[in-house]
């Protein structure tokens, strides 16, 4: 055969083959054998009552503090002026919300609010937007928290976090599209987890509040039909937009396990950049990176994109306009929302997708079996292999065996280093904190 000739004797497999996440084998070439002829064509959110609004609509959001109501709220006023239609709100007990959105039209964006401490800074939103008697009908979001998410943070009572999470949803009925809870399958991504198992865990929550709920007494169909998940995008390219579509498919399904019929297209979906991608060395192919994932997460589906900035609270002006440009130029300038699903029919998409779907399924059977999310993360089995993962792929960062551009290939010197000073990351507890693949490398060089 003329490759093996043309591989002059090396080994097709190890030189022409490799695995994503270690499991999922990817081949040189694919054809229409390798997808069994299948195109699972998604529509990703129900058509839009203005065509002129184009065939692929998503939401870009920004992320907001509201520590300073009236300086945040110019920033707020600021951000949606120059294309921002998403906020993510930083919120706490006693924000001060009828100065910090002043003169913002929220029946015309979509709020997202992240309690600093507990549900309660959520509840204080819902009860401002009874004070000011907000349309439920107009209000598009929903609260990134839920029960299993507290369980790494703040609350270790699974009971009183099913009763938090259930005082949620009774406050929030009246808002028909805005979700009570955001299942944060990004904390195990930034963490260092391959996309496998960000995703096993991840349904892994879904499945223990779905249970916990129902003996609650909650109807599950409306619940359901108001679900939210937040994943990470970063690396690998292309299979990180198959897991975006995996997620709704296994989410799907999963709700039909509880007698629920969900359809695609009602999942919201939440994308944000990675976490873990980032480096502090040579920091300006951060901005490379994250537009890239920003592709991948809206040709895998995001309802919503949040391009986060990636040095955290010392970001810059500019730092902050290019996060938010990114949806626009891919918008406007690659005309990404002129059609639904551009990967339905891509036999090597179609191909890892029917695998990694099919491994999912798998690992939550034997992960139901062996007691469910809960006692993984009550014994730490979570955690241990979460940091397993983390610490084998920062190992290949580290010994040349996994290429990072400005890390460990094409490093910057003399004038042209610009790297972020190092702070080391620290976890106690039953936390999972974000950190990097460059980690190891960025201890090495940056402590100097």
């Amino acid at each position: 055969m003329q490759i093996e000739k043309d591989l002059k004797g090396k080994n097709f497999e190890e030189t022409l083959e490799s695995k994503v996440w270690s499991t999922i084998k990817q081949s040189p070439y694919y054809d229409s054998s390798d997808s069994q002829g299948i195109a699972t064509q998604l529509r990703f959110h129900p058509e839009p009552e203005l065509s002129v609004l184009g065939s692929r609509i998503w939401a870009n959001a920004v992320e907001v503090s509201s520590s300073s109501p009236k300086a945040n709220n110019a920033t707020i006023l600021y951000q949606l002026q120059n294309g921002a239609d998403a906020l993510i709100i930083h919120a706490s007990e006693s924000t001060n919300w009828s100065i910090l959105l002043k003169d913002v039209q929220l029946e015309y964006i979509s709020v997202y609010i992240l309690p600093e401490k507990s549900v309660r800074d959520a509840i204080s939103f819902l009860n401002y937007l009874e004070q000011v008697k907000f349309p439920s009908g107009k209000l598009k979001g929903a609260i990134l928290w839920s029960p299993t998410g507290s369980l790494f943070e703040e609350e270790r009572d699974w009971t009183k976090a099913l009763k938090d999470a259930h005082s949620l949803i009774e406050k929030t009925k009246l808002f028909h599209n805005f979700s009570p809870m955001t299942f944060d399958f990004s904390r195990y991504a930034n963490a260092g987890a391959t996309g496998l198992t960000e995703v096993e865990y991840g349904l892994g929550e879904i499945i223990e509040t779905a249970s916990g709920l129902k003996r609650e007494g909650v109807e599950l169909q409306k619940w359901f039909s108001k679900i939210c998940i937040h994943t990470a995008v970063g690396e690998p390219h292309f299979p990180e937009m198959v897991k975006l579509k995996a997620i709704r498919i296994l989410t799907s399904e999963l709700a039909k396990k509880f007698d629920v019929n969900l359809g695609i297209e009602q999942i919201q979906v939440i994308a944000s950049s990675s976490l873990w991608t980032k480096s502090l060395i040579d920091k300006n192919n951060n901005f490379i990176r994250q537009t890239y994932e920003g592709l991948a997460g809206i040709l895998g589906g995001c309802n919503v994109l949040w391009v986060r900035k990636w040095d955290g609270d010392e970001s810059d002006a500019l730092n902050s306009r290019i996060a938010r440009n990114v949806s626009s130029v891919l918008k406007e300038e690659s005309y990404l929302d002129k059609v639904m699903d551009p990967m339905a029919g891509s036999f090597y998409l179609e191909s890892i997708q029917k695998e990694f779907i099919e491994l999912i399924q798998v690992a939550i059977s034997k992960l139901e079996k062996e007691g469910g999310w809960l006692s993984h993360f009550q014994s730490k089995a979570v955690h241990e292999r979460v940091k397993s993962e983390r610490l084998a792929a920062q190992e290949k960062v580290k010994e040349n065996q996994l290429s990072k551009v400005g890390v460990n290939r094409y490093q910057a010197s003399g004038k042209l280093i610009n790297n972020l000073a190092f702070q080391p990351i620290q976890e106690s507890g039953y936390e999972l904190q974000p950190s990097r693949e460059t980690y190891l490398i960025e201890q090495e060089i940056l402590k100097k």
